[in-house]
């Protein structure tokens, strides 16, 4: 799932996808009960806090909740369902944001200010993730593909209290992304387009928190900075600073372990 690839000059960003194919949903449905459960594969660890936005045949938008934590499959329910065939679901941060137009493409957030609670894991503030609905009324599922990347930061001591990320050119890192769905399932790498008139950023930091917090810094180990993938064509950079707020280190293009 975490992937990163880092150039010296130019530097190609990719989202880690689901190998699990895209499938088409077939048929009709005349009415769906006001209680539906979809089953959601990621290759991310869902939470009991998650909450993914499904969108039926009319764009219509209920938000589904789980009680399943720390497992890569989770059942998501609701007993406010429309009643129409559920088609689109989409997962970031800002549920109550998400949007879908006819064509599936779904607007999404990947926030700037991120923060991690563990080790070995990428903040919940960056993720974002679509996916397209199969089944039928008893056995919906989807396959969410993710629309966050990853860049893995390592760590060898607790001294980092803050980890920056920006690009040197200027592309958006962050932001509300109209994201189509029919190109994230076909491996295609422009899928994703700014959102008109909303908020972008071009730098990302990332704090701890949690079991990830030691003496106001990260404690040694690794950690993953959510960004839009593309290409970065004059490369990345990282700052590290301590819990002082000195500059550690501030090197583009280069993964470095501090």
């Amino acid at each position: 799932m975490k992937r990163y690839f880092l150039l010296p000059t130019l530097i190609l960003i990719v989202a880690a996808c689901s190998d699990r194919p895209a499938a088409e949903a077939e048929g009709a449905i005349e009415r769906v009960p006001e209680t539906v459960t979809i089953r959601a594969h990621s290759e991310r660890l869902w939470s009991n806090k998650d909450v993914i936005s499904v969108f039926d045949s009319d764009l219509n938008k209920v938000n589904l909740t789980t009680s399943q934590d720390n497992v890569p499959s989770a059942t998501f329910s609701t007993k406010a369902w429309t009643g129409r065939l559920p088609v689109y679901a989409a997962f970031c941060s800002r549920k109550n944001e998400t949007t879908c137009t006819p064509d599936g493409v779904m607007g999404v957030f990947i926030k700037s200010a991120q923060s991690t609670d563990r080790k070995n894991y990428c903040s919940k503030d960056g993720e974002a993730a679509v996916g397209k609905i199969t089944g039928s009324t008893g056995s919906y599922e989807v396959s969410m593909k993710n629309v966050s990347a990853f860049v893995k930061v390592n760590l060898k001591t607790g001294i980092v209290g803050k980890i920056s990320v920006s690009s040197n050119a200027g592309e958006t890192m962050t932001g509300y992304v109209d994201v189509d769905y029919a190109k994230v399932a076909a491996d295609n790498v422009d899928f994703w387009t700014e959102t008109p008139a909303k908020s972008h950023s071009s730098s990302i930091t990332l704090t701890p928190s949690g079991d990830a917090l030691e003496n106001d810094a990260f404690k040694a180990g690794s950690y993953y900075v959510s960004l839009l993938p593309q290409t970065y064509a004059s490369g990345i950079l990282f700052t590290l600073k301590n819990k002082s707020g000195d500059t550690l280190e501030h090197r583009p293009s280069e993964q470095r372990e501090e």
